[in-house]
C-alpha cells in the first residue's frame, strides 16, 4: 500500500462542505472562480467560507481557466493560499509567466488541457512548483467526472520528481486506492464523484473516502 498523499476537495461551494472536509483531514479547499462552472463561487464569498473555518484549516486554494492578467490580479486581492489554473495549450507561454510572476511559482498550480497523443509542455515546468493531471475533454476543464490518463500522471511524476503532483479526473471511494497504488500522486484531488448536486458534497461519501485512505 502507498503512503497518504494529500486530499485536496474541490468544487467547494458552502461552510458546510468546507467545514466537513476540513474536519475529515483535507488538506486543501478548491473554490472554482471560473464563471461559467456549475459549481462558480465568487471569490468574496469563498473567503468568507475560509475566513469562518476554525484554525487549523486547510489551505484555500482559487481556480480558474485560463484568465486574464486583471482577472487573476482581483482574485489575488483576496490573498488565496494557491492558484490553479486550467488552460488550453494554446495558451501563449508569455501569458502563463505573467501568471506565475504575479502570484509567484510557489504559489501556482498549472493544469494544462493535455489532449490524446500530445506531449507535455516542459517549456512551463519552471514557471510552477504543482502540477495537475485532470481527464481531458473537448469542451471542460475539470469536473467532468471522468478518469484522468494515469500512466501518463505516473511517467510524468517520475520524469519530474523535483515537482508535486496533484491527480484529478473522476476520483471517488470507488477508485481511490487503486489510483494510489497505480499513479502514486502526491495530492489527490477529488469533486465531481463527491457531490448529491454540482458544488454539493454527499458527506457519506465524503467519510467514506476518507476511511479508505492509508493512515
Amino acid at each position: 500500500m502507498k503512503s497518504c498523499p494529500e486530499i485536496k476537495i474541490c468544487g467547494i461551494s458552502n461552510r458546510n462542505d468546507a467545514e466537513a472536509a476540513a474536519d475529515l483531514g483535507a488538506s486543501y479547499l478548491g473554490f472554482i472562480l471560473y464563471s461559467k462552472s456549475p459549481r462558480f463561487l465568487p471569490a468574496k464569498e469563498a473567503k468568507g467560507i475560509v475566513s469562518s473555518l476554525s484554525a487549523p484549516r486547510p489551505y484555500c486554494i482559487a481556480v480558474d481557466v485560463n484568465p486574464n492578467i486583471s482577472e487573476l490580479e482581483a482574485a489575488k486581492v483576496f490573498s488565496f493560499d494557491f492558484y490553479q489554473i486550467h488552460f488550453p495549450l494554446s495558451t501563449p507561454v508569455g501569458l502563463i509567466k505573467q501568471w506565475s510572476s504575479l502570484v509567484g511559482c510557489s504559489k501556482l498550480w498549472l493544469a494544462p488541457q493535455i489532449e490524446p497523443g500530445r506531449t507535455f509542455p516542459e517549456d512551463i515546468l519552471p514557471l510552477a512548483d504543482t502540477f495537475l493531471v485532470d481527464a481531458y475533454s473537448e469542451d471542460k476543464f475539470g469536473g467532468t467526472g471522468h478518469k484522468a490518463d494515469w500512466a501518463l500522471f505516473e511517467n510524468l511524476k517520475n520524469q519530474y520528481p523535483h515537482k508535486k503532483w496533484v491527480l484529478a479526473g473522476g476520483l471517488g471511494p470507488h477508485n481511490l486506492n487503486e489510483a494510489l497504488l497505480q499513479a502514486n500522486p502526491d495530492v489527490l484531488d477529488m469533486n465531481s464523484a463527491l457531490e448529491i448536486d454540482p458544488g454539493v458534497k454527499d458527506h457519506n461519501k465524503l467519510h467514506l473516502a476518507f476511511s479508505l485512505l492509508p493512515i
